[in-house]
């Protein structure tokens, strides 16, 4: 046989469908009480701190400089970030404001495009003390003027990223403010996830598919969440595997 092998027609919308599926059994899992630490690249913007809030039920910390060593994040026993990024894009009208949906100010700032590098130090302590056997990682993008986002290469593994609604954020990719004034959101969810060191890294864009980042989010997942992951991943293989007979 020569050549690359064709992939199925729907794979790639059956992958968008696994990584659903996966960022709800994030969210159901989770443990009652836990933590879920929160990122958000701010800019000292009032408007889009998330520092004291619960937007999408994470404890956050707000990050004000695009290149940081050692901060230190809200909700762990010790956790800390280290970042390497080239700029911001601030603040539009499009991007809404703090209003009655505390989640869309997350989008309001975010990390240009530039190529984007970042670990997170210490997460092996506050999986033990969230009596956790893994994590989840979603990321968080915005854009004002693009189509679509790059692939996320999250601790090895690129994780893609579904574009959103283009007005008030609902968890549910919808605009449900009749926003028409631009702007696109996007989110995905990493797999199962077990390493103390997180690294997550976006390349520079090539317009109109942007590659920004404008948080993330790291979900404990207890031991009976991990059982359930692992069917979902079994499910995804065998059905690409009949697709492919």
């Amino acid at each position: 046989m020569t050549g690359r092998e064709t992939p199925p027609p729907n794979l790639k919308k059956h992958m968008k469908t696994t990584n659903v599926l996966s960022a709800l059994l994030a969210m159901v899992l989770a443990a009652p009480g836990a933590t879920i630490i929160g990122v958000n690249f701010n800019n000292n913007d009032s408007a889009g701190a998330q520092a004291g809030g619960d937007s999408f039920g994470a404890i956050w910390t707000d990050v004000n400089a695009d290149n940081v060593t050692g901060l230190a994040l809200n909700g762990t026993p010790g956790a800390t970030l280290d970042l390497a990024a080239n700029g911001w894009w601030q603040a539009g009208s499009w991007t809404g404001t703090d209003g009655m949906n505390s989640e869309i100010s997350l989008f309001r700032i975010y990390l240009n495009d530039n190529g984007i590098s970042l670990t997170v130090h210490g997460l092996q302590s506050w999986m033990t003390s969230e009596s956790a056997a893994g994590y989840q990682v979603t990321i968080y993008s915005s854009t004002d003027n693009g189509t679509s986002f790059k692939d996320v290469n999250v601790a090895g593994t690129m994780v893609p990223i579904l574009a959103g609604g283009n007005g008030t954020w609902n968890g549910a990719f919808e605009d449900v403010g009749g926003n028409d004034s631009g702007g696109l959101r996007g989110s995905g969810t990493s797999g199962l996830l077990t390493d103390d060191e997180l690294t997550i890294t976006l390349d520079s864009h090539s317009f109109p598919v942007r590659s920004t980042l404008a948080g993330f989010t790291i979900t404990a997942v207890p031991e009976p969440g991990v059982a359930m992951l692992g069917m979902l991943g079994l499910g995804a293989l065998v059905a690409g595997g009949r697709r492919r007979a």
